[in-house]
């Protein structure tokens, strides 16, 4: 079992000086909501203003409706079971036992910078790069390029729906 989206009791100006996981793993012989509760606040020495159960899934996480078989991702949780999205975009509202974890291949977009030059005609480098920083919309990329040392990075999406979105092609997440 699986506490998450714990809502840490910190002051606002300690946020960033401390690095606390949204989730931790209770033991099995933990069941008990106090015992859970002392639980995450003997194993972090910080105090919280509650989170979720979870004992096999979490949001964000796809898996696969037994009965059909189909792939769904796991858009909620809360006491009546796990809130679903199917690739249709229709939210289901089915218990854990319904479903099973499933290994999927995800897409995860990424970017990295290029370096290279490029050719401008001027009078001065001043009025060169005037020029180019001008026409900068219009330029075509260089053909010398060079990949940026330590540029390659993960690209940002906030909600876990978007990446679900991205594997079915709905949304273009880079540039």
């Amino acid at each position: 079992m699986k506490a998450i989206n714990i809502k840490w009791d910190i002051d606002e100006e300690f946020k960033d000086s401390v690095d606390l996981s949204d989730e931790i793993k209770i033991p099995d012989d933990i069941t008990d909501d106090e015992a859970i509760s002392d639980y995450i606040s003997d194993e972090t020495g910080f105090c919280h203003k509650g989170y979720q159960l979870v004992k096999k899934f979490r949001v964000s996480d796809i898996v696969t409706v037994k009965e059909t078989g189909e792939s769904v991702l796991i858009v909620g949780l809360d006491e009546a079971g796990y809130t679903v999205k199917n690739r249709a975009g229709e939210e289901l509202k089915i218990d854990e036992n319904r479903l099973e974890a499933m290994e999927a291949s995800y897409e995860i977009p990424v970017t990295w910078e290029m370096c290279g030059t490029i050719r401008i005609s001027a009078k001065s480098a001043a009025e060169a790069m005037a020029k180019a920083e001008k026409e900068l919309d219009y330029i075509e990329l260089p053909d010398d390029g060079e990949y940026v040392d330590a540029s390659f990075e993960i690209t940002d999406y906030t909600e876990p729906n978007e990446l679900w979105l991205y594997q079915n092609g709905f949304r273009k997440l880079c540039g």
